[in-house]
């Protein structure tokens, strides 16, 4: 999306809510400014069903969408959550500013998001759960893996960290849209993505036999 953000960060230390910061951007109509001013913040709490939190109600291990809000009539300015990643709101002028993840207790897994424009890269700030296990076949072969939600399906791009052949070393990796990418991790070791492209989906090798754990620490995306 072209359209300007200025500021409007969020960020959150984890359990029921996330702090969205000062800053300003039009709307994704291109017809208002939405504006937090400075000094002042805006919370969306989970456990809150709607504006302010999220919109019908929070679930477990799910990417969702966080959105600025102007009332059209009070010029209010709201946050709210949904699965919706192109939505719109009747009353309001609206604009997706980032994306949220619940955990398995449907809490917001904490996170840090920095970017000064539309550019916006979200680290998760604890260790997250394994994504996927990677059982090796009898010979090493390409088996697709799903990078979602934690990434959420607007992000191009992932930043995975990869531990293989079992190894208690942790190998961090950018999972973009590449024509693939291989590693060599040791001498009798070798693993390999092929991009996510527009089916949510990735592909791994790992040494056969061998197995291969793998995270989603953080995602890249234009707001």
């Amino acid at each position: 999306m072209s359209l300007t953000i200025d500021g409007l960060n969020s960020t959150s230390n984890g359990g029921n809510t996330v702090t969205i910061g000062a800053g300003t951007c039009r709307d994704a109509t291109d017809s208002v400014d939405i504006v937090i001013p400075t000094g002042e913040t805006r919370t969306v709490d989970v456990t809150v069903t709607g504006v302010g939190g999220v919109v019908g109600g929070v679930q477990p291990n799910t990417s969702y969408a966080l959105y600025v809000a102007r009332n059209d009539s009070s010029g209010a300015v709201v946050c709210a959550l949904t699965t919706d990643f192109s939505a719109s709101v009747s009353g309001y002028k609206v604009r997706r500013i980032g994306a949220v993840l619940t955990n398995q207790s449907s809490q917001v897994v904490a996170f840090t998001q920095t970017g000064t424009s539309n550019a916006r890269q979200t680290s998760y700030d604890v260790t997250p759960p394994i994504l996927t296990v990677v059982n090796g076949l009898s010979s090493a072969s390409f088996q697709d893996f799903e990078l979602g939600p934690p990434k959420p399906q607007t992000a191009p791009t992932s930043r995975l960290q990869v531990a293989p052949s079992g190894g208690k070393t942790w190998v961090s990796v950018d999972a973009s849209q590449q024509p693939g990418l291989v590693i060599d991790v040791t001498s009798t070791t070798t693993f390999g993505f092929t991009p996510p492209l527009d089916t949510g989906k990735g592909s791994f090798k790992t040494a056969s036999g061998a197995t291969t754990s793998i995270r989603v620490t953080g995602f890249s995306e234009d707001v």
